[in-house]
């Protein structure tokens, strides 16, 4: 069992695409979906075991924060967790787009009265109570871009769990061959195609959008660059995502 995991538009679903191709998997994939908005760990675990336990799959995308209680469950499982990071200007302007582009998201109304860069500007500062604490609610509340980033940091140091770049995948070939292949370590596999990440990248699926790194400098202007600054502090730094 594999779960590919980490904040919307990361890469989830891309890296999903490069798991498949590296395992030649040949199973069913779902999304598991409100684990950012359930409150507490337990109700995460809950919402992770129903959906892990149905034999039709192998494969699972989702964003679920991190908590040791969800660690300690995927450990006992001994479930597979890739998890995904990004550039949180990237990753932020990429979520502005995906909510903005559709009343049937569910926050798009929570945006929906406010320009583009007021929009912008909300998603990095966070709204309502998601200003100050890890709240997510349609209607009322979304986290501010560090909260968010907090919420799921701790991945990273989480023994068993592989994190990936989403700049490593659609960085340099070389290097991201390189990245791919610790991929397949990670997962057991002793040979695979190197075509496996040209295959994924040329996946153009509903969540794509441009595919590219860096691509914040087109939407941040300096209103939306000193509140990055102002929000995200020392975090950014901390995550390997400086001013470049």
């Amino acid at each position: 069992m594999i779960l590919i995991n980490g904040i919307p538009k990361t890469g989830t679903q891309l890296t999903k695409y490069l798991t498949v191709n590296v395992l030649g998997y040949e199973g069913r994939t779902a999304y598991i979906g409100g684990l950012l908005e359930a409150g507490t760990a337990k109700a995460r675990v809950e919402k992770l075991n129903q959906a892990l336990n149905d034999p039709m799959y192998g494969m699972y995308t989702c964003h679920c924060p991190h908590s040791a209680t969800v660690a300690r469950w995927l450990k006992r499982k001994k479930i597979k967790c890739v998890h995904v990071m990004r550039d949180p200007r990237d990753q932020v302007v990429s979520y502005f787009y995906w909510i903005r582009s559709s009343n049937r998201n569910p926050y798009h109304a929570l945006f929906a009265n406010l320009s583009d860069a007021e929009a912008l500007e909300a998603m990095i500062v966070g709204v309502g109570e998601g200003q100050e604490k890890p709240r997510m609610e349609p209607n009322a509340a979304f986290p501010s871009l560090r909260i968010m980033y907090e919420m799921f940091a701790s991945w990273r140091d989480e023994a068993g769990v592989f994190t990936i770049r989403y700049e490593d995948i659609v960085g340099p070939r070389g290097h991201a061959l390189n990245v791919v292949g610790q991929l397949a370590t990670y997962l057991d596999v002793d040979t695979w195609e190197p075509k496996a990440l040209q295959d994924a990248l040329d996946v153009h699926g509903v969540t794509y959008r441009r595919g590219v790194v860096g691509g914040w400098k087109d939407d941040f202007d300096d209103r939306h660059r000193r509140a990055y600054d102002r929000v995200m502090g020392n975090l950014a730094y901390a995550l390997g995502y400086g001013w470049q």
